[in-house]
């Protein structure tokens, strides 16, 4: 890490902001140069949309920012706690704290507001139809273990209408994603 001296007064170092290089940036991304962005921080905007990090924003490690639509919108000095998954079109207002393992979609946070650590808000937007047969379990034949996954054969009536993937399982799926393609 190099200090530099500031052009505005020369007798204040600066620090560069620490982007952590197993982070991820996709798409049209602005990061102020005075926020922090702490290790594993992905953040991806879909084609037409933006990230927009503003002066004193401090992301926390593993945090993930997916834009979509208008875009996310980090206004000074908000701090996100590690493990917040932000998703779609997503505003929070300035030194708004967000808490730990929060889910944001496709919502606005006011100003000053504190979200609690493991909240999910927003708007899901898509209506969720009822699935008709139960899960599937796992054979007796002791092929699988409890929880273990069994490969897909092809799409299926009852997959077209499953919730929309949000939370953990996203974060999950993506990171997951990221690794099969070398990013992580």
């Amino acid at each position: 890490m190099s200090l530099s001296r500031s052009s505005k007064n020369p007798n204040v170092l600066t620090i560069p902001p620490p982007v952590h290089p197993t982070g991820h940036l996709q798409g049209e991304v602005y990061l102020d140069p005075q926020a922090v962005v702490a290790p594993g921080v992905c953040l991806i905007a879909n084609p037409g949309s933006h990230i927009w990090v503003g002066a004193g924003v401090c992301l926390g490690m593993g945090t993930i920012l997916h834009a979509h639509g208008d875009g996310i919108v980090l206004e000074n000095g908000v701090i996100v706690g590690a493990g917040v998954l932000l998703i779609g079109s997503v505003r929070v207002g300035a030194q708004a704290c967000i808490g730990s393992a929060s889910t944001l979609y496709n919502t606005c946070i006011g100003p000053g507001q504190v979200i609690a650590p493991g909240s999910l808000l927003g708007d899901t937007g898509r209506p969720v139809a009822q699935e008709t047969t139960p899960p599937p379990t796992p054979s007796d034949n002791g092929d699988q273990r409890q929880g273990d996954l069994a490969p897909e054969t092809g799409p299926t009536s009852s997959q077209s209408n499953r919730p929309p993937v949000v939370g953990l399982e996203y974060f999950n799926q993506l990171r997951i994603t990221l690794r099969t393609r070398g990013v992580l």
